[in-house]
């Protein structure tokens, strides 16, 4: 913090830019905006070497400030702003020089912390955990199957001579989900017509649940540890982490199981199956 201070003071360029990409009071608070988050990406690019210690790194977080409240209105809306400090000061840190720095500024004091450290966030990166590179690991093997049985297809079998592979996706697309439908839908009555056929008119429909709970099951497994363990890592923000966290929670809990990804619970698990 002192050498940030210092730096900004003689006119640093790397220390400007931590308090450039802060955000500002926002327009429009009398349309119920209280979000300016400021620039994301020029305070986590900020990285300073020292050669006395580690290297200066930017740390972006959430200030939010309970101005209402402040001011003697009971509502409970929070000025959201988006601020930059080095990476080694802690959320208390940062939240005791902004309420010095409001107290200067209005006179007020904040009644509540102003920064959460979990609403932080820095150029770092945690490396994949084994869970994450198990569903890597599964989706690649699934992508070299699909394509091998693709080349297969084009290159032995007979009937494919002559048609480019690539136009076939743009000259056929139109057909491809109404096929999926379709396919699905004899599969589904193929097999129950040949399970009463072997029973001799009877079905057994315990026995059909449980089929359709095999097959169904693994792909929606495969697509939470995707939303879970994927998807966090191709996105980066100041608000990657909203509906992440509370996703996994209801998956955790057992909030979240097979039927509710059924209608008509529509709004139960809103993404694959969350």
């Amino acid at each position: 913090m002192g050498r940030w201070m210092n730096d900004l003071k003689s006119g640093r360029l790397w220390s400007m830019k931590m308090i450039d990409s802060w955000g500002s009071l926002p327009s429009g608070i009398l349309y119920f905006n209280f979000l300016d988050m400021g620039n994301y990406g020029e305070c986590i690019k900020v990285n300073k070497e020292v050669s006395s210690g580690p290297s200066i790194k930017g740390k972006y977080c959430f200030a939010e400030i309970p101005i209402l409240k402040m001011l003697g209105i009971p509502v409970n809306r929070n000025l959201k702003i988006g601020i930059c400090f080095p990476s080694s000061c802690s959320a208390a840190q940062m939240g005791v020089f902004l309420g010095k720095v409001i107290q200067q500024v209005i006179g007020l004091t904040s009644p509540i912390s102003l920064v959460n450290e979990k609403s932080c966030r820095t150029n770092e990166r945690e490396p994949l955990n084994g869970i994450a590179i198990l569903t890597i690991v599964l989706l690649s093997i699934f992508a070299a199957l699909a394509l091998l049985a693709t080349l297969y297809d084009y290159f032995l079998v007979s009937d494919q001579v002559g048609q480019r592979p690539f136009s076939q996706i743009i000259v056929h697309a139109e057909f491809a989900v109404d096929t999926f439908f379709l396919l699905s839908g004899m599969l589904v009555v193929m097999v129950t017509l040949r399970a009463m056929e072997r029973s001799k008119g009877k079905l057994n429909i315990p026995l059909m649940y449980l089929h359709r709970y095999l097959r169904l099951t693994p792909l929606l497994a495969m697509t939470i540890l995707v939303y879970m363990k994927l998807l966090p890592l191709m996105v980066d923000g100041p608000l990657d982490n909203d509906g992440y966290d509370d996703a996994v929670k209801r998956i955790g809990s057992g909030r979240c199981s097979t039927y509710k990804t059924m209608p008509p619970r529509k709004f139960a698990c809103e993404a694959a199956g969350i």
